[in-house]
C-alpha cells in the first residue's frame, strides 16, 4: 500500500499567483484553522489559530465550526 502524497506550496507561490488570503486546516486533534492575510508591506501575516468557531469578514463572511471538521 502506498502513502498518500503531500502537496506543499510555499506562501511565495500564493503571493505570485495573487492569492490575498489562505487558510491551513490541521485535522489532527484538536482540529484547528490557521488564517493568513497578504499585506503589501509584510507579505503574509498570520491572523491566528482557531480551534472553536472561525469568523472573518474578508474576503467573504463565512462562519466555520472548526471543531466539527473531521
Amino acid at each position: 500500500m502506498t502513502e498518500p502524497s503531500e502537496t506543499v506550496t510555499e506562501p511565495s507561490e500564493y503571493a505570485e499567483a495573487g492569492v490575498p488570503h489562505y487558510w491551513i486546516v490541521d485535522v489532527a486533534p484538536p482540529v484547528s484553522l490557521l488564517s493568513f492575510r497578504r499585506t503589501n508591506e509584510l507579505g503574509y501575516v498570520d491572523e491566528g489559530d482557531t480551534t472553536g468557531t472561525f469568523r472573518t469578514s474578508s474576503p467573504c463572511p463565512p462562519t466555520i465550526q472548526v471543531d466539527r471538521l473531521r
